[in-house]
């Protein structure tokens, strides 16, 4: 009895955070309108992308001239089924696992995929800042 009890507790306040975080993560799911001011100046991405053998790391402002270049060839982007999947927060960080189905135009060529994501934010009196995000695509 005790066991169910916790796993119904665990299970709703996952769900809450959950929320919160979702509606955090929404704000990088658009790269038209990407917002630099949230990730941390010592911010580092690590990008493994099918197709590519090594992986792509970025400090912040690589990752900003990577997605200028981007948004100047792609066209019709779009984003659906953001979930996430876990997440862990402790006094100072949370660490998150999300995804998102993704579909866009390269000239005549349409595309799609599952993007993974894994980040680390710090939190702080100021709100969240993203330090660190891994991402599978």
């Amino acid at each position: 009895m005790i066991l169910v009890i916790f796993c119904i507790f665990f299970t709703i306040e996952k769900s809450h955070a959950s929320e919160d975080l979702k509606n955090f993560l929404l704000k990088f799911i658009d790269f038209q309108n990407y917002p630099w001011e949230l990730l941390s100046n010592e911010f580092k991405a690590y990008y493994r992308i099918t197709g590519i053998d090594e992986p792509l790391i970025f400090d912040k402002n690589q990752l900003k001239e990577f997605y200028d270049e981007q948004n100047q060839v792609v066209e019709n982007y779009r984003v659906e089924n953001l979930i996430v999947l876990d997440f862990y927060e402790s006094d100072n960080f949370i660490n998150v696992t999300y995804q998102y189905d993704w579909y866009a135009s390269l000239g005549n060529t349409e595309m799609n995929g599952i993007l993974s994501s894994h980040i680390l934010i710090e939190k702080s009196n100021t709100g969240w800042i993203v330090i660190f995000e891994a991402v599978n695509q």
